[in-house]
């Protein structure tokens, strides 16, 4: 044993690296990082993940910095999604709320969800990906006095919910625990909320948004005090918030300078067009209306652009229920024909080179429908892989997750 020869430190790394491109990037690459201080440093080194998601996505503007690791995980964790139907598992469960459910988070350990509905209750589960269950670990009645709206969290123990009962609530979970920390009172209701760095964004039926400092729940201050009300918030890289509302607008708020920018979309000439829901990567911003049409816009450029116009082949307009941007595609829950569907829209696979893939991001691509529930969605939420979707009426929760998550 003591002349044992140690194989792994003397392998050539090309021969290493042709190894790794077998194996997958969620499970097997991590454990081999432990294995010996050689191989970790080597998968550590940003040119290894850069070199094996080349050709496959490339981002959207030069000297753009990127996490090639997460960017890497992302598209190979969606490619399994569009291989075949049979690579997802569906982890569903019956009436897991007496009212319609609003308000859905995915913690960043994707083993914990948060559901809040309009009976004013957040509940906590767990989610079994080897028993394919979703399993119920706290019930928390009376959390809000009114509709749970959204569910947003800094970390895994960090949780924000408000409502319409003009609430803004901080929680500590822990130990299948929910702890309220402290309770702020914005004086209407509130639709719309997001983290940034040791802040609060809200905004609802108000005419302005809120800042919120949330380690002590206090008003820092309002911004975007253009009399609209604003009902959806989107941030781009922590400095540039955007919004949209009642006024049809789409406008930039760049918090470095306490200063509105400029309005991106202007819907209020085209009724009834109504813009919804609002989705970030990098520097592009996607807008979903209420007529079946998709746009995205480069913030840097100020060019939005119909990215597609989609109708059902049954004819039905599509509505669109939730949109989340990763890296190579949108990911849309989607309500026609009198079902719910989670749906990829992403560019075709040819535009590969720098001068075809902005273009092919905003005009050219093809919708992938990777699951049909019974019944209409009310709510979905996507994070790392992991989507969650709600239906209205039955109530049911439906987990969309790769076999090889």
């Amino acid at each position: 044993m003591e002349n044992q020869t140690d194989y792994l430190s003397k392998l050539p790394i090309e021969i290493f690296l042709y190894i790794c491109s077998f194996l997958d990037v969620k499970k097997s690459l991590p454990a081999l990082k432990c294995t010996c201080k050689r191989l970790n440093e080597i998968l550590c080194d940003e040119l290894v993940w850069k070199s094996r998601v080349a050709g496959r996505w490339l981002p959207n503007e030069k000297e753009t910095e990127v996490d090639w690791k997460e960017a890497c995980t992302c598209v190979e964790i969606e490619a399994s999604y569009l291989r075949e139907p049979t690579t997802c598992d569906q982890i569903v469960f019956r009436k897991a709320h007496e009212s319609d459910i609003d308000a859905l988070h995915i913690l960043e350990n994707h083993q914990i969800l948060f559901t809040g509905s309009r009976d004013g209750f957040i509940k906590i589960w767990n989610i079994n990906k080897e028993k394919k269950t979703l399993e119920k670990s706290m019930i928390l009645p009376g959390a809000h006095n009114g509709w749970v709206w959204r569910i947003a969290s800094e970390s895994s123990r960090q949780i924000f919910s408000c409502s319409f009962d003009h609430s803004m609530k901080h929680w500590n979970f822990n130990e299948d625990k929910l702890t309220e920390i402290w309770n702020l009172d914005l004086k209407k209701p509130v639709m719309s909320l997001i983290v940034v760095d040791e802040n609060l964004i809200a905004a609802g039926l108000h005419s302005e948004v809120a800042l919120v400092d949330r380690r002590q729940g206090t008003a820092i201050r309002h911004i975007f005090k253009d009399n609209f009300v604003k009902l959806n918030l989107a941030l781009i890289n922590k400095n540039i918030l955007v919004s949209n509302g009642v006024g049809k607008k789409i406008c930039l708020y760049d918090l470095r300078y306490d200063k509105e920018a400029f309005c991106l979309f202007d819907f209020s000439k085209e009724k009834p067009v109504v813009p919804m829901h609002l989705a970030v990567q990098q520097n592009i911003l996607y807008v979903s209306d209420n007529k079946s049409k998709l746009y995205a816009c480069d913030v840097t450029k100020e060019e939005p652009f119909l990215i597609k116009e989609y109708y059902p082949p049954e004819g039905e307009r599509m509505k669109v229920i939730g949109m989340f941007a990763s890296y190579t595609s949108l990911i849309m829950g989607l309500n026609y024909n009198k079902s719910g569907h989670i749906a990829f829209w992403r560019p075709r696979a040819s535009a590969t080179s720098e001068d075809e893939r902005y273009p092919a991001l905003r005009k050219v691509g093809e919708f992938h429908n990777i699951g049909d529930f019974n019944g209409l969605c009310s709510q979905m939420h996507h994070r790392d892989g992991m989507i969650v979707s709600a239906s209205i009426a039955e109530n049911d929760l439906v987990c969309v997750v790769p076999k090889d998550f």
